[in-house]
């Protein structure tokens, strides 16, 4: 069907693994002009990019798949993973940083930034974060358990020990 969006990203799809690169590429261009409110169309041109380390272009069609999909937290991490491969954790940070501001009721997107400074091994700061993180949702028991873990792991166990016991 000419006029839908999906078939020419799977036609991009089956192209790119053919190694015609220049047909994917206006396919999916093809694609995101036929529905220019999806994500699907940008984040596999994002994709596409990414491939060929096109890193600004990757970043653009990031942030258009995130327009699109404002609450969806993937597209927010895709964009913060795009920076890690371009050894730009700053930038992947501050991404993080917007998508805990833009989907604060999100756990998904809240625990982004403490997730990522685990796993730089970043653990004072990640303390910091899960420390703020579980004050503002006790509740969240992913949130206490991940901050119970760092707390063992700095050694604070009474700490550790009054989060284990409240949940």
């Amino acid at each position: 069907d000419p006029r839908r969006a999906g078939s020419y990203v799977t036609l991009a799809l089956l192209q790119r693994k053919t190694g015609d690169a220049i047909s994917a590429e206006e396919n999916l261009k093809k694609a995101a002009s036929l529905d220019p409110k999806s994500s699907v169309a940008p984040i596999a041109l994002a994709g596409f990019y990414e491939t060929q380390k096109r890193w600004a272009d990757a970043e653009a069609e990031t942030r258009t798949a995130i327009s699109a999909e404002p609450s969806s937290p993937l597209f927010r991490a895709a964009l913060a993973r795009l920076y890690l491969e371009q050894n730009q954790p700053d930038k992947a940070e501050q991404a993080l940083r917007e998508a805990k501001a833009a989907l604060p009721d999100n756990p998904e997107a809240y625990r982004m930034l403490g997730d990522f400074y685990l796993s730089r091994g970043l653990l004072q700061k990640a303390a910091s974060e899960f420390a703020d993180l579980h004050r503002d949702r006790p509740k969240d028991l992913v949130v206490a358990q991940t901050y119970e873990q760092i707390l063992m792991a700095q050694g604070r166990l009474d700490e550790a020990a009054a989060i284990n016991e409240a949940n």
